[in-house]
């Protein structure tokens, strides 16, 4: 992260939540003295090109939205930084994975607590994982065919019907934070599709997370205060967080001018003009491209057949696609500088007898 004169964080990130996250979460480094307008005393602003419909984790899946339900619940198991290769504790100390990949033991963190000071419990987590596979929502299909049960106090396992290896990757998942279940309850939540806490979620967070919501507009911003009662060892560095929508283009001039600290939507043309001592981080995108194999073998015995998506998988030549991908990179920025260079030769409209043949144009996928 670079530090300007002026001694306040300033960043310049793509796409990507971690980025974002890290920088809610983080204790270190920056300064609350003599920043510039839109970083007053210690406030982070971030501008966002908002895809956000809900603050309730139960129901989210959209990029805004997970950055927020980050900052606010805490989930069992979490990423260091931008590094998805390992799953390491969160609201649990440890976990294991039995050898046949079905039973994920998790033991509970002591000593966690939500924002209204109360304890994290084994049955918070049970309740809350079994809302978001059972009320239904976007990100249900993340614990399909998983059982969550309470062993103990301090042990919670999750059983699934067949290995089921990704379930330590998918815990760390936003949508999957552990809620207050007494809060909750009291405002609506239920482990059905009758739940109604969604309204008071999207004001007041029920979370252990290092920030709480301060207010909550899908359309404009969202404002975040740090949690008082955070029991990580890092605790929340900024009092409050401040997350806008704003286009990609104005995201560029604002934190170039100092009025955001963050952009997290610009473009590889656009992070080329980008000056100032800025810093520029190029993390995984939010978004995955895949190919679907129908599982269903009433639908197809074919694709359902596990060697047949072996197969599929080893066949895909990923090398290739990351070439590809570079080669339409720049196909289009050489598009852009001789569009940029016809602009501004004066041009002839040709004659009716000298009309020169239409040429067939094509663009980079």
């Amino acid at each position: 992260m670079t530090t300007r004169s002026w001694q306040a964080r300033a960043g310049l990130l793509p796409v990507a939540l971690t980025g974002a996250l890290a920088l809610a979460a983080c204790s270190g480094g920056g300064s609350s003295s003599s920043t510039p307008s839109g970083a007053a005393g210690k406030t982070l602003v971030i501008d966002t090109s908002f895809d956000l419909k809900t603050a309730d984790p139960g129901r989210t899946y959209e990029p805004t939205g997970l950055i927020v339900d980050k900052a606010t619940y805490d989930t069992l198991l979490t990423f260091e930084g931008s590094d998805v290769t390992k799953p390491v504790p969160a609201l649990a100390e440890s976990y294991e994975l039995s050898s046949d990949g079905k039973e994920l033991t998790l033991k509970l963190r002591q000593g966690a607590k939500f924002a209204d000071g109360s304890p994290v419990t084994a049955d918070d987590v049970v309740f809350s994982l079994t809302r978001v596979r059972d009320m239904k929502g976007t990100p249900s299909f993340l614990l399909d065919g998983v059982e969550i049960a309470k062993t103990d106090d301090t042990t919670i396992t999750l059983t699934s019907k067949n290995p089921n290896p990704a379930l330590p990757y998918i815990l760390p998942n936003p949508a999957l934070g552990i809620l207050n279940s007494k809060v909750a309850k009291e405002h609506g939540a239920t482990n059905d599709p009758n739940d109604k806490a969604e309204q008071y979620l999207n004001s007041a967070s029920a979370g252990s997370g290092p920030y709480t919501i301060e207010s909550f507009n899908v359309s404009s911003q969202v404002v975040l205060k740090a949690n008082a009662q955070y029991w990580g060892a890092k605790k929340p560095y900024y009092d409050k967080v401040v997350i806008r929508n704003v286009e990609s283009a104005t995201q560029k001039l604002n934190v170039q001018r100092g009025d955001s600290q963050v952009a997290l939507n610009l473009s590889g043309d656009q992070v080329a003009g980008v000056s100032g001592g800025l810093q520029v981080k190029r993390t995984a995108s939010a978004y995955v491209f895949f190919l679907l194999a129908n599982q269903d073998s009433a639908v197809s015995k074919v694709t359902s057949n596990p060697k047949f998506v072996e197969a599929v998988r080893k066949g895909i030549d990923y090398p290739g696609l990351l070439e590809l991908a570079a080669r339409a990179r720049r196909r289009r920025r050489a598009s852009s500088r001789r569009c940029s260079s016809a602009r501004s030769r004066p041009t002839r409209r040709p004659s009716a007898t000298s009309r020169a043949p239409r040429r067939r144009s094509s663009r980079a996928a």
